[in-house]
């Protein structure tokens, strides 16, 4: 039966129990226990014993299973605490109660129960209900509770059912909560207060990212969403505050990955007379009192990986970790040439602009990063990469700075601040020169902090923690996408935000700009390794995933799959389909797609299995670099495409 069917059979119901003179969306049923706490009390007591309890228990909360039985029904009631079995029956409940149980309520539906403990015959804990009401009569069925919500998107867009689906996606949430008030309880246990700072910017500072830009209409100017709190925070170390911190949402108009979400959540802090090994070591034993307090322990899983957040956590340089990890000799770090030899000599290339400090770090990134699995600081930073990082005493060439990386992904980073006023601004025009350079991530010239600096900040240090990939890390979640809550995707509808139409002050409608995609190019890269019908599964949902974003200047179709799956927005245009060797090279096209700022929508062969939680199980064990991509789809000027595609032979 078609969902709409479902949707209109539900509706009649609704309408039914209002001619009954049922409210089918009442508010005076008062829910008194909670499901779990009921279980927990009489898990041990049997039949007899229940039986000569009196007490009645009311609850509430959502049907998750039903099963009749002529004049008899069972069913799982859900409320936010977990879940408890139920019964209604003609004998406790009354023929008109129970003949409006059997007719009207479906899986789904919200109702309040009130009622006695018992026990069936086989032994299963059971509130068996003297009274109960509908609540709310719901519209929309559930997902088969068999197969369940197992598209990743559609649980991404719609959380809410996933939530109501799937119990280990609620007790995520619930754990990054637990996280959260951990973070906040030992922060506050060490003397900081806890501050709010602007999220609207003149200028994007205090980290080398790309912002969203906005304008102010009353103030007629341009603003940015902040990219970091950091300058505002050490703004207020100079007004006297010793020691702050605030959790915040940050904005970066970058690219979207498993670890990367434009929008995000960190928890930066201050304080004055600390450098950064004192902040090593607080926040060693932070993580491991956020381990201890939300999991039970500071030995966890992620993936394949064991991993342990027992403080103190493990110390290396840069310089140490370029050597020992990533292989490099020493005299290879002697000059840019000589490390980007070393470097082409592993298949990496560094950036075209970059001085001595930004290949020295792009050599680590490259090298070592990955490699890092247990928590590990790598400290003294370039200082040309750390334009807000004190200088070393006696080597102003390397900074005070250090990073924490765990499963190979950065977690936080951290320095002993920059105090002296001239320098700062110097590293301010370092940062214009690069982005005249072609750096679009370098940091403004911020001149009001410079004036801050001028009033004098004692030494201090300063760091930023992930709140996502912590919560990631102590979860053992694959995705930055699993721990927060609405990710944020194309518009389902097959229209871009910017083609949809919208009134004038007046009334009338006029429609957005579309852009020019006249020399635009669809070109699908597949592995030739991989079967034909998972090509062609993998073309269509990768076409379908460009289709959304650039729906509302493409002629877009609806296709099924063979599971009878529907997936809206695939582009009616032709696409080339180009074959590649093998999936590094769809990975590498994936990465020089990125480069050249080409719309893509890729697809690896996990995206293929069907149940969600094995999907998860399975990412969960994969590093980017281990995930088999089946394909990448492009779109973008012809001219670059086929400069990106050149390469490769139709795929027959």
């Amino acid at each position: 039966m078609e969902s709409n069917q479902h949707i209109q059979i539900r509706q009649e119901k609704v309408n039914a129990l209002r001619e009954l003179g049922v409210n089918p969306f009442p508010n005076k049923f008062k829910p008194k226990h909670k499901c779990a706490d009921i279980s927990k009390r009489f898990e041990n007591d049997d039949k007899e014993t229940l039986e000569n309890i009196s007490e009645v228990f009311a609850v509430a909360g959502r049907i998750m299973l039903l099963r009749e039985f002529g004049k008899l029904a069972f069913f799982s009631l859900r409320d936010a605490s977990g879940r408890l079995q139920c019964s209604v029956s003609v004998d406790t409940i009354g023929k008109d109660q129970y003949d409006i149980f059997k007719k009207y309520v479906d899986m789904g539906d919200i109702v309040g129960v009130e009622g006695t403990m018992t026990r069936t015959q086989k032994g299963e804990l059971t509130l068996a209900a003297s009274r109960f009401e509908i609540i709310n009569k719901t519209k929309r069925p559930l997902p088969d509770k068999w197969r369940g919500l197992n598209d990743t998107e559609t649980r991404y867009r719609q959380r809410y059912v996933d939530l109501i689906m799937n119990d280990d996606v609620k007790e995520t949430f619930k754990k990054r909560s637990m996280i959260v008030s951990a973070i906040r309880e030992y922060m506050t246990e060490y003397g900081f207060m806890e501050v709010e700072t602007p999220m609207l910017h003149h200028k994007a500072s205090g980290a080398a990212a790309k912002p969203f830009e906005t304008y102010h209409n009353a103030l007629s100017m341009e603003m940015k969403l902040r990219i970091a709190p950091e300058l505002h925070l050490k703004r207020l170390v100079v007004g006297g505050f010793d020691r702050v911190f605030e959790i915040n949402r940050n904005f970066r108009n970058e690219g979207v990955s498993v670890r990367h979400n434009p929008e995000f959540t960190m928890m930066e802090f201050y304080a004055a007379y600390w450098d950064y090994h004192d902040l090593m070591d607080f926040s060693a034993k932070l993580i491991e009192h956020c381990a201890l307090k939300a999991m039970g322990t500071t030995e966890l899983e992620y993936g394949e990986h064991k991993v342990s957040l027992k403080a103190p956590f493990a110390k290396l340089s840069m310089k140490e970790a370029i050597l020992t990890i990533g292989g490099v000799k020493e005299e290879d770090l002697a000059t840019i040439e000589t490390m980007k030899e070393a470097a082409s000599k592993r298949g990496v290339q560094l950036s075209k602009w970059g001085d001595y400090g930004q290949c020295f770090l792009e050599l680590f990134e490259e090298l070592c990063e990955e490699k890092l699995i247990n928590p590990t600081f790598i400290y003294d930073y370039p200082t040309s990469t750390s334009p807000l990082s004190r200088p070393k005493d006696g080597d102003e060439e390397w900074t005070e700075r250090a990073e924490l990386f765990c499963v190979g992904r950065e977690l936080g980073n951290l320095f002993s601040e920059l105090n002296d006023p001239v320098d700062q601004a110097n590293r301010f025009q370092d940062q214009i020169d690069q982005m005249d350079k072609g750096n679009d991530e370098a940091m403004a010239y911020d001149e009001d902090y410079v004036r801050a600096l001028e009033y004098g900040m004692p030494y201090a240090g300063g760091m930023g923690i992930g709140i996502d990939r912590l919560v990631m890390l102590l979860t053992n979640q694959p995705s930055i996408r699993d721990v927060i809550l609405f990710p944020h995707l194309r518009p389902e509808s097959g229209e871009s935000a910017e083609a949809k139409s919208a009134p004038t002050t007046d009334g009338e409608v006029v429609s957005a700009p579309k852009l020019d995609t006249s020399n635009y190019k669809f070109v699908c890269v597949v592995n030739k390794k991989a079967e034909t019908g998972a090509v062609i599964n993998a073309a269509v949902k990768m076409a379908a995933g460009l289709g959304a974003t650039f729906g509302g200047n493409l002629k877009t179709s609806k296709f099924k799959d063979a599971n009878d799956a529907e997936h809206g927005n695939v582009p009616s245009v032709p696409v080339v389909v180009l074959k590649a060797d093998n999936a590094n090279k769809v990975r590498q096209v994936r990465q020089k797609a990125e480069e050249e700022k080409i719309a893509y929508s890729d697809f690896n062969a996990s995206m293929a299995i069907g149940d969600a939680s094995e999907q998860r199980k399975v990412l969960s064990a994969l590093s980017d670099d281990d995930l088999e991509y089946q394909g990448i789809c492009l779109f973008g000027p012809e001219d670059k495409v086929n400069e990106l595609t050149k390469k490769f032979s139709l795929f027959r």
